[in-house]
């Protein structure tokens, strides 16, 4: 029994040793996404001409244990339910997932710019707005205007009657 431990502890080095080898020469860990790659470009619909186009950039490196044969998988790229301006730069609007040997590697993605809303119907309704104050005060000096007519008129014909 005291050889079988010896030679058991001899097998368990060269076992352990052996597993470490095939470890390192098999695997290593890699950079799949690198922090600020462009990983998606999407267009915000109710955002400025200017803004409306936005890229998609990971939060953070993100670094996977990969066997060195293997080729690094397609992402899974999750966006947010509403995606709407204004946007802030660097808010989180999704994730990147890389699955790899049934185990998920996730990072945030984020806005790479502010986005801002579209001011086209916000000017719109200023404009319009404005008209309808425009109407309204001519309307009020228009029929002011006729009444001070009539007022005039009544007292002339009652100066001309009473003189």
């Amino acid at each position: 029994m005291h050889h079988l431990l010896q030679i058991g502890g001899s097998v368990r080095y060269t076992d352990t040793t052996s597993l470490y080898n095939y470890g390192y020469e098999n695997y290593s860990i890699k950079t799949i996404a690198k922090q600020n790659d462009i990983v998606e470009h999407i267009e915000v619909s109710n955002a400025s001409k200017d803004t409306r186009n936005l890229d998609l950039i990971v939060e953070n490196d993100l670094n996977a244990l990969i066997n060195v044969n293997d080729e690094i998988p397609d992402p899974k790229i999750t966006l947010n339910d509403v995606i709407s301006a204004p946007i802030s730069q660097n808010a989180t609007l999704g994730t990147i997932t890389y699955t790899i040997n049934g185990v998920d590697y996730t990072q945030n993605l984020l806005a790479a710019n502010n986005v801002e809303p579209n001011d086209f119907l916000l000017n719109i309704f200023k404009a319009l707005l404005a008209i309808i104050i425009l109407i309204i005060v001519i309307i009020f000096v228009f029929s002011n205007s006729k009444k001070i007519k009539k007022n005039k008129k009544k007292r002339n014909k009652y100066r001309t009657k009473f003189n």
